[in-house]
């Protein structure tokens, strides 16, 4: 079907550089934890949504799974 070529449940991983180098300051700590946090938050949001709505299907996936 589509783009599910058979193969379900495989992670891609992008690398990506480090941004920064070496260790933190507490400011700093605390500031990339809530970066961190507010980014997940809306990176599951749109996991919520795309579930609800069923992406996979026009994209041609059998299943969440798959896609």
């Amino acid at each position: 079907m589509g783009n599910d070529s058979g193969v379900c449940g495989q992670l891609r991983v992008m690398a990506r550089p480090a941004v920064g180098v070496g260790p933190l300051s507490v400011r700093e700590a605390r500031e990339l934890t809530r970066e961190i946090a507010q980014a997940l938050a809306v990176a599951w949001d749109k996991v919520v949504e795309a579930y609800q709505r069923r992406v996979w299907e026009p994209l041609g996936y059998g299943s969440w799974d798959c896609y």
